[in-house]
């Protein structure tokens, strides 16, 4: 029987195929030879009719996390599919493991899947190597069936069926099918049928699938028996199904075109050099399946042709002869067994050196037969100058360095670097640079956060009379970072200001319905000011009625109490990168007492508490929550009850750091501590923070023990 699959195929083209040119000229074969080129498609094989395909596409490709390893760890991450490079992924010879996790993990959803897949393989020097990964659903999935005898016994029946983390209710005739994450303490699915007898009272049954497993389905199915069952179950039987997951439909998952320069040609920086010295310059535009059409538009055309745009694929051949006598050509090839295409194309010498001094822009957009859409600017700019300032990457700016490129056009030029400056400013300062073959790379430091600064190229006897522009991030801090504004005269304490907008938060809501907050001001130990946050770990409930709860503060929203569990909304806006944040901290850890369900089997009771304090860095994505009429959306939503928890690992997560506290805090005085923050990915701006404070590190699983920790002085470091 088929299974649940997505496929994800990353095959290296090496074939010959004979290339349909538009100029007179043969061409090589682009779409194999030399290292090959890395093209992505994912197959999703459904369960269940899908209601949208394109927003399935996107949503997995988009939530798609790829992790390639060697015997050493991890060397490389890309969170979305797009972010896989179209020309490949260069390693080093050795042996790797491919992993792909896509979807959302929840414990229990009728709606929502997780998937994963690995795939070990090796990198042999020179050599070509294609890597299929099958990731297979990791949900275990329930259905729920009745047999047409039961609806005259039994009314109002309901189906429950769930583990320690997540349940599901179906209702009556449900046919939907519900989605489990089976946590690592708890493999069994437990069931519990409920409904009204024709006299009225109320019958229940119940039961345990053991030992269930991924990538299967339960059914369940209610029927009845002319004769007593043996366990006591009256007329009605329960009978459990196992099979693997059928497949309804397929989904497949194809990337948008693409495009890469050729033969050398950086696309980020663009075509630049000496006025009527330029070599031929080539683009490659890549598709899965056929390319439908491929648009042209520059002013740079505006000498030989009338109209703003040319499509390749739809022109009269008037035009295209004249686009070949000026210098600019193509060639087209698709592959039917790769289901892949390329397009070349080619800005010949008598096109590039028939410019004049100046700055060129030649805007590409290409469709393929899916109508996926992708464009892209290429920048030309003849000049006479000895070097070129090259654009600044965004995020190659920082709030204190910044990382500059130029490029070297006359081979005699003498001290080749650059200049730069702040705004507004006279004087230039020459950068400190590094220079290989014909690139410059100066890596600044020492900036003034918020400022705009600008740099040219520059050489012996010339500086450029033209300059790029460039402002450092700002160095922003949190607010009540000190945490001296509250608003105490309630239950729950909030942390901040009457009058002021809430920035941090903390569990006081939900301890707060037992009279209890786990969070408040103290004025015992302060580093600065009169106030310090004080986070207490306890017991929170009467008797067997309650739960531990740790002493938290977060940056964020608490947003509602879901049972004897709480939904947190985390983070703010935030467009800064700090490297590090420093705290004043003083901890006294408890022995642990109690240990919830999900904790870590290494926890137990007896040992000592620890507690910790992290941050991250999220990009501009968000989650939802809904409850009654409202309705959040959050960086990060954290449910307990459902095990949404976060993870340093999250597909928007760019940067985090963490510090674990273990030891006590010697002494009454406060003691400072920084925690390193590591950017995982340095080519995405900030959108967002998050920062967390537990007294009890496994506050999350309901673990831990009257630990507390006291924090004062938040401060970010750039």
């Amino acid at each position: 029987m088929k299974k649940y699959i997505i496929t994800l195929s990353a095959a290296a083209l090496t074939l010959s195929a004979a290339l349909t040119t538009a100029s007179c000229s043969s061409d090589e074969d682009l779409l194999g030879g030399g290292e090959g080129q890395l093209m992505l498609s994912t197959t999703i094989a459904s369960d269940v009719k899908v209601a949208s395909r394109a927003a399935t596409e996107e949503e997995l490709a988009e939530k798609a996390i790829v992790w390639i390893s060697n015997p050493k760890g991890a060397v490389r991450k890309y969170n979305g599919l797009a972010n896989i490079p179209t020309g490949g992924v260069k390693l080093l010879a050795d042996h790797y493991v491919a992993e792909v996790w896509t979807g959302d993990s929840l414990s229990a959803s009728f709606d929502t899947k997780w998937y994963k897949g690995r795939e070990e393989f090796d990198i042999t020097a020179n050599e070509t190597t294609t890597v299929n990964i099958r990731a297979t659903i990791a949900n275990t999935v329930a259905s729920v069936k009745y047999t047409d005898g039961v609806d005259g016994l039994l009314t109002d029946y309901t189906m429950t069926v769930g583990h320690e983390r997540g349940d599901l209710t179906f209702e009556g005739r449900d046919e939907r099918k519900g989605y489990f994450m089976m946590p690592s303490y708890d493999k069994n699915l437990k069931w519990n049928l409920q409904g009204k007898l024709a006299n009225g009272t109320v019958y229940t049954r119940a039961g345990v699938i053991e030992n269930v497993k991924p990538a299967t389905e339960y059914i369940i199915t209610v029927g009845y028996s002319d004769t007593p069952q043996d366990d006591g179950g009256g007329y009605f039987t329960i009978k459990i199904d196992e099979r693997a997951i059928d497949v309804a439909e397929e989904v497949e998952i194809k990337l948008a075109p693409q495009f890469e320069g050729y033969d050398g040609l950086d696309l980020s920086e663009g075509i630049s050099g000496e006025v009527g010295k330029f070599t031929r310059k080539s683009v490659l535009v890549r598709g899965v399946g056929n390319l439908t059409n491929v648009v042209l538009r520059s002013d740079a055309f505006n000498s030989f042709l009338t109209g703003d745009d040319v499509d390749l694929f739809n022109m009269e051949p008037t035009v295209a002869t004249e686009l070949i006598n000026h210098g600019i050509t193509h060639s087209y090839s698709y592959d039917a067994d790769l289901d892949a295409s390329v397009l070349k194309l080619n800005l010949e010498e008598t096109f590039l050196n028939s410019l004049a001094e100046g700055d060129y822009t030649i805007d590409i957009t290409a469709t393929d037969a899916q109508g996926k859409t992708t464009s892209t600017a290429l920048k030309i700019v003849p000049t006479d100058a000895p070097v070129v300032a090259n654009d600044v990457v965004a995020t190659d700016v920082w709030a204190t360095s910044a990382k500059l490129t130029a490029r070297i056009l006359k081979a005699d030029a003498a001290n080749p670097g650059i200049n730069y400056r702040k705004k507004g400013t006279q004087a230039w300062t020459a950068a400190p640079v590094t220079v290989s073959g014909t690139d410059i790379t100066a890596n600044l430091t020492g900036l003034e956060p918020a400022t705009e600064y600008e740099f040219c190229g520059a050489a012996t006897g010339y500086v450029a009379k033209s300059s790029i522009s460039f402002t450092t991030e700002a160095a922003a801090q949190l607010p009540n970072a000190s945490f001296e504004n509250w608003q105490d005269s309630k239950a729950p304490y909030l942390i901040y200001g009457s009058g002021e907008q809430m920035f941090w938060d903390s569990g006081n809501h939900g301890s707060a319905t037992m009279s209890k907050n786990v969070t408040f001001p103290a004025t015992d130990k302060v580093h600065a000011g009169s106030r310090s946050i004080k986070l207490c770990s306890q017991f929170v409930g009467v008797g067997a009625l309650g739960k531990f709860a740790a002493g938290n503060v977060f940056i964020g929203q608490y947003l509602a109490t879901n049972g004897t569990d709480g939904v947190l909304g985390w983070g703010r806006p935030f467009t800064s990168r700090p490297k590090a944040v420093t705290a004043w901290i003083h901890y006294t850890p408890a022995t642990i007492e109690y240990v919830g369900k999900g904790a870590p089997s290494s926890v137990a009771k007896g040992d000592m508490d620890t507690a910790i304090i992290y941050v991250a860095i999220v990009d501009d994505s968000t989650k939802s929550y809904t409850k009654g009429d409202d309705t959040w959306n959050y960086p990060v939503i954290v449910n307990t009850k459902t095990s949404e928890l976060f993870s340093k690992t999250d597909a928007n997560v760019i940067a985090y750091g963490e510090k674990v506290l273990t030891d006590a805090t010697s002494g009454d005085a406060m003691v400072q501590i920084t925690i390193p923050i590591e950017y995982y990915r340095t080519d995405l701006k900030a959108s967002n923070i998050v920062l967390t404070a537990a007294a009890s590190r496994y506050g999350d699983f309901f673990t831990g023990g009257s630990s507390v920790l006291y924090i004062d002085d938040i401060q970010l470091v750039y």
